[in-house]
């Protein structure tokens, strides 16, 4: 993290996934992954699975009303350099729908938690499938592109035109 997060009130409250959040979360995710030319495809399962963590993803639910909004999902890993230490993985960022001071408080709020968790720095994938600038506003610094995306396929090969959006998990 480049900068330490801050407190901050505003329309929103923050709370971990819950099961029935599913659905909304879905919805949320399907949204904010839209403009994405190749991307995963989630059922709604599916991705109660994942934001629930099964042991290991952590997931901080905005919710305005009683109600999901927005949603970032994150695993924390050792990280072994000179020392080994805690960093955390941002997987999935669904908080288009909501206002841009909404979203740097979702955001930062999330960065809280990772802190928390003990996590010395927090890592995004730039492929475009969330909007960069409450990453920005947050302390994140953008880099170059200095990685290739490799797509195998199972079957009989496809042609994939060039995509500047993609939404996948970083493994």
């Amino acid at each position: 993290m480049a900068l330490p997060p801050w407190e901050a009130s505003g329309s929103l409250t923050f709370r971990t996934f819950l099961p029935e959040d599913a659905s909304a979360c879905h919805e949320l995710l399907m949204q904010s992954t839209r403009r994405c030319e190749f991307g995963l495809i989630w059922d709604v399962e599916r991705l109660a699975r994942h934001l629930g963590g099964e042991g290991v993803a952590q997931t901080l639910i905005a919710e305005k009303g009683g109600k999901p909004t927005g949603f970032i999902n994150w695993h924390v890993l050792p990280f072994l350099g000179r020392t080994e230490e805690s960093i955390a993985v941002l997987d999935l960022v669904a908080i288009d729908g909501l206002t841009r001071t909404e979203q740097r408080q979702t955001m930062n709020a999330a960065l809280a938690w990772m802190k928390a968790e003990g996590a010395a720095l927090v890592l995004k994938l730039a492929i475009g499938d969330y909007p960069l600038w409450p990453l920005v506003a947050n302390g994140f610094v953008p880099r170059f592109p200095d990685s290739y995306i490799m797509v195998t396929w199972a079957g009989e090969p496809e042609h994939l035109p060039p995509c500047s959006r993609l939404h996948l998990l970083w493994r």
